[in-house]
């Protein structure tokens, strides 16, 4: 039951902070790039 509490409280806390940071163009290809970069060495960083 606690897991599933903490699961509800990070899932809610993340909705309310996207919805209010809108992002831009570059800062969403920069983050893209970030992450296709880090598939092939598997980095788990991004």
């Amino acid at each position: 039951m606690k897991q599933l509490a903490v699961i509800k409280f990070l899932s809610a806390a993340t909705i309310v902070c996207a919805t209010d940071l809108p992002i831009t163009q570059e800062e969403l290809v920069r983050r893209t790039q970030e992450l296709y970069d880090a598939v092939v060495p598997g980095n788990q960083v991004p």
